[in-house]
C-alpha cells in the first residue's frame, strides 16, 4: 500500500507542497509517458 494517498499528495500540492509534487511526479511519469507514448503512436499511424 502507498505511504501517502495520491489524493492526499494532490491536496498537499494545492496548498503550495513542492515535495508533494515530485513525490506524485516519480510514482506516475512512466505509465504517463507511456500511455502518452500510445496515443501518439496510434494519432501518426
Amino acid at each position: 500500500m502507498q505511504a501517502t494517498s495520491d489524493e492526499a499528495l494532490i491536496g498537499r500540492i494545492a496548498a503550495g507542497d513542492k515535495l508533494a509534487m515530485h513525490l506524485l511526479f516519480a510514482r506516475h511519469h512512466v505509465r504517463v509517458y507511456r500511455f502518452v507514448l500510445r496515443l501518439v503512436r496510434d494519432e501518426s499511424g
